[in-house]
């Protein structure tokens, strides 16, 4: 199985990355990292990681899952690049996934049309999720279909967890 994380250049932890590339390599799986270009992704820790591919660049057909990672992705909300590339994963069956504001982004794909999801818990960004027609749940980890969802870093491994369980 190959997986896409999607991080904005700021906003993200590193473990927000680390955690979830590192499972789904212990579990036999590929995991790629994207970002809208192939500069360095700074974490709020101060890690730099280099992004296998600017988002014009990934080809959503090799993909399998889709995770949408950090507080700042919800900036690529509004971006059509970002927004095809998880919703041509999506409508193929496959795994999405997003942590902190990646859900958003997940939202404004048009892919949590009645499914229920979180996000990180600010007014705004509960507002946003329901404005896409998300249930939102106030539990750190949602799982509706093959769409998994968490609310902070501090819930990275139980999102992992349940990522693992959907593929």
């Amino acid at each position: 199985m190959r997986a896409l994380i999607i991080s904005n250049h700021k906003g993200v932890t590193d473990r927000e990355i680390t955690v979830i590339r590192k499972a789904l390599e212990r579990a036999g799986h590929t995991a790629k990292l994207a970002s809208l270009t192939r500069n360095s992704i700074l974490t709020k820790e101060g890690t730099e990681f280099k992004p296998d591919f600017a988002i014009f660049e990934v080809n959503p057909d090799f993909f399998d899952a889709v995770f949408v990672v950090g507080e700042g992705a919800a900036e690529f909300a509004g971006r059509r690049d970002v927004l095809s590339v998880v919703r041509a994963i999506a409508l193929r069956g496959k795994v999405c996934g997003g942590i902190t504001n990646g859900p958003l982004v997940l939202g404004a794909a048009g892919i949590l049309g009645g499914k229920k999801a979180t996000v990180y818990p600010k007014r705004e960004a509960i507002k946003e999720l329901i404005q896409d027609n998300a249930r939102y749940s106030n539990e750190h980890v949602v799982s509706d279909g093959n769409i998994v969802t968490a609310d902070d870093p501090e819930s990275i491994e139980d999102f992992v967890k349940e990522v693992l369980q959907h593929i």
